[in-house]
């Protein structure tokens, strides 16, 4: 039995396909409504005259996904299920408005309400177009936990084509029964994703290609050579085999013989480098068919990207971190697999695995750490001397950052980048 299994973005679980209607007089093809939970169902329904007879080009659609944005939300439905890691892979392209390549080349209907579209409006986008088919969608339900569309929409002769005249009846140009919760970058599994055996193949892979990387890349890939995006897909492949040292896999998703990943590497001036890379069983062999990257070198506000390895605790991507200045230790910066809250270094191993970046020395907007103490549940305490790891330091009355790369040999290794806000003095 094909077990999914998703340790990233929440995935959508649609129910069932809408009927479907063919080309003809008959009336539009029927939405029966979902019971209740998530669900996708959509008939498009377009009329046109051809050799005075009337023409009818319907579509079905039966799964989908919405996000929110900045400016509002919209949810990106499909003629076709959408695989868990096509999903995910949508997901975490989609920053600023719906990225929908990973859904391939066909047909996607959008409904979305933003700044551009304030009273809502239905698209079609396909690969190098956008067509509106309704300006107007009031309806529309963008606001709560989910985004909710029913009913009849527009008309499908567009005002000028009267079915009833070539024996038809008359149809909507959009039928609708949504209902689907906002998907979220945020609703990954880092820990799992990181621990998965998708990662240790990506690892594996990285550690055998060695000085050859080209022939690692070559060797791994499967795309269409004939598809412009190939070449772009084959040059981010081979930086992220051939450059990315450090990264963590911080979201992963997997489906019927594919798997997506979501990887962060620590950038060395600020910020962090994001790949998306989308993977495709070929026999028992694994392949790329797609890779994505993209620096995130300006952000603002505070961040974290990192991963530790440690030979008692294991390896964990950082989940949390926070800054302060502690009584009779000084200035320290924990890091850790779980969330951290207020309690001190003692309590937090008992429960948690934590890294405590521990600084010595302080002088204006400059910081130095001297020593990293490792901890966790069952076991002891190790400290480190954190020798010249640290990087870019900075500090101000606010905030904290810097970058920390240590590790060579069997200790621990650590490459965290960060800028955190600097909380007050605690006991």
């Amino acid at each position: 039995m094909q077990i999914k299994r998703v340790v990233a973005v929440g995935l959508i679980v649609l129910l069932g396909a809408c009927g479907a209607g063919g080309s003809g007089g008959g009336s539009a093809a029927a939405v029966t409504p979902a019971k209740q939970g998530p669900h996708a169902k959509a008939v498009t329904r377009q009329f046109s005259v051809e050799m005075d007879k009337l023409v009818v080009d319907e579509k079905t659609y039966v799964d989908g996904l919405a996000m929110r944005f900045k400016d509002g939300a919209a949810a990106a439905l499909s003629e076709t299920p959408i695989s868990a890691c096509s999903k995910l892979a949508v997901v975490a392209s989609s920053r600023s408005d719906f990225q929908t390549a990973a859904l391939g080349d066909k047909p996607v209907l959008m409904l979305v309400r933003n700044g551009e579209h304030p009273q809502g409006a239905i698209l079609l986008v396909e690969p190098y177009s956008t067509t509106t088919l309704e300006d107007a969608f009031p309806a529309l339900v963008t606001d709560g936990d989910a985004l909710l569309a029913s009913g009849d929409v527009g008309d499908a002769g567009w005002g000028s084509i009267d079915a009833t005249k070539y024996g038809a009846e008359k149809s909507p140009h959009v039928r609708l029964d949504v209902k689907l919760p906002y998907a979220t970058r945020n609703d990954a599994d880092p820990v799992a994703a990181d621990a998965s055996p998708e990662a240790k193949w990506l690892r594996e892979l990285q550690a055998k290609a060695g000085s050859d990387t080209q022939a690692a890349v070559d060797a791994s890939l499967q795309v269409d050579t004939e598809d412009y995006r190939s070449s772009m897909t084959s040059s981010r492949w081979f930086d992220v085999l051939g450059n990315w040292s450090s990264f963590s896999v911080v979201a992963l998703a997997t489906d019927k013989g594919c798997a997506t990943m979501v990887l962060r590497e620590p950038g060395f001036a600020g910020g962090y480098s994001e790949a998306i890379i989308e993977t495709q069983m070929v026999g028992d062999v694994r392949k790329v068919t797609s890779a994505q990257t993209e620096s995130m070198d300006s952000i603002e506000g505070d961040y974290f990207v990192g991963r530790i390895e440690h030979p008692k605790l294991g390896s964990f991507p950082i989940v949390d971190a926070r800054a302060v200045a502690e009584e009779g230790v000084g200035l320290v910066v924990y890091f850790s697999d779980k969330p951290i809250g207020a309690e001190p270094f003692e309590s937090l191993i008992a429960k948690q695995r934590v890294m405590r970046a521990v600084s010595s020395f302080q002088s204006g907007s400059q910081y130095w750490f001297s020593q990293y103490e490792f901890g966790g549940p069952g076991v002891p305490v190790e400290q480190v001397d954190a020798g010249n790891s640290t990087s870019n330091p900075s500090i101000d009355e606010k905030e904290i950052a810097g970058l920390i790369k240590l590790g060579e040999g069997e200790g621990p290794r650590i490459a965290v980048n960060f800028r955190l806000p600097l909380a007050k003095a605690t006991r």
